[in-house]
């Protein structure tokens, strides 16, 4: 029998495509696989703006500055407990936490650069996913909360929005999964790789990811060692101006700040699409 563990994590506007592929992965046979459920979720609910609308970066900053009616603005729903995941996931352990705890985080960097000061960043970070390090941390508490890591053959994490197609989840192919993870302990298989050879990054997606625990071990051991997703990455890649970019700064912690040996795409064996709410124009 093969142990997975199913981490979710982030801000839930979506929780049916989690609970949708939990109730897949829960119809596998019993015989050859153990399905324990882990998720660390925000208790509030944000919206969702366009941020490559032509007005976004003048109104976000302006309202960051001002620091005036934040919650109205950019809160949906406040004060979750997530009643409904919690019935349907049945998890062996989660955490639902208030963005507070990321001042301290942000804190032992003190960042900042020529848009925000440090506590701008930490209202951005907290009221958007512009800088990302609130979805970044998120993840990484998904996994830690897992505290007998070594019981488990595949550690799947998925963010909480995704929905993992039926044809993903079959018996045929997460044993398939499961050997390769098997025959490449030290492999991270992530959602999808990018090259972006003018800017000379590595995009690397994360909205799904599996290894075995130890991979998992080395990249959110002590995270975060650098100012991940903290407006820090514009003084180095002035091209994202204020905000930097997700993928592209995760693709560079593993590559610097972890012991991870390989990274690759799942493949199109084990595929999902993000299932969220509409975006919305951010008016001053």
């Amino acid at each position: 029998m093969y142990n997975i563990a199913l981490c979710f994590y982030g801000e839930p506007r979506n929780v049916n495509e989690s609970i949708s592929t939990y109730n897949r992965f829960n119809k596998l046979s019993p015989d050859m696989f153990n399905i324990d459920v882990y998720f660390h979720l925000w208790d509030n609910i944000t919206h969702r703006f366009d941020t490559l609308h032509p007005t976004y970066e003048k109104n976000f900053l302006s309202l960051i500055k001002e620091n005036k009616n934040l919650d109205q603005k950019f809160v949906i729903e406040s004060d979750l407990q997530h009643e409904k995941l919690l019935k349907s996931l049945n998890p062996i352990n989660y955490k639902i936490e208030n963005k507070s705890v990321l001042d301290e985080y942000i804190d032992k960097f003190n960042p900042n650069n020529r848009f925000m000061s440090c506590e701008e960043i930490k209202h951005a970070v907290k009221y958007s996913n512009t800088p990302c390090f609130s979805q970044l941390y998120t993840m990484s508490q998904c996994f830690n909360i897992i505290e007998d890591k070594e019981k488990y053959d595949l550690v799947i994490i998925i963010k909480i929005d995704y929905g993992i197609y039926d044809e993903s989840i079959t018996n045929k192919i997460l044993k398939q999964y499961c050997k390769k993870i098997e025959r490449h302990k030290n492999y991270l298989f992530v959602e999808g790789l990018c090259l972006r050879c003018k800017k000379k990054e590595i995009w690397i997606h994360h909205g799904y990811m599996m290894a075995f625990p130890t991979q998992f071990e080395k990249l959110f051991n002590d995270f975060p060692k650098i100012p991940i997703g903290m407006g820090t990455w514009t003084d180095k890649q002035p091209h994202y101006k204020w905000k930097g970019h997700n993928h592209a700064e995760f693709g560079n912690y593993i590559m610097n700040c972890s012991n991870i040996n390989r990274v690759e795409p799942i493949g199109s064996a084990f595929e999902g699409k993000l299932n969220q709410f509409p975006k919305e124009i951010l008016l001053k």
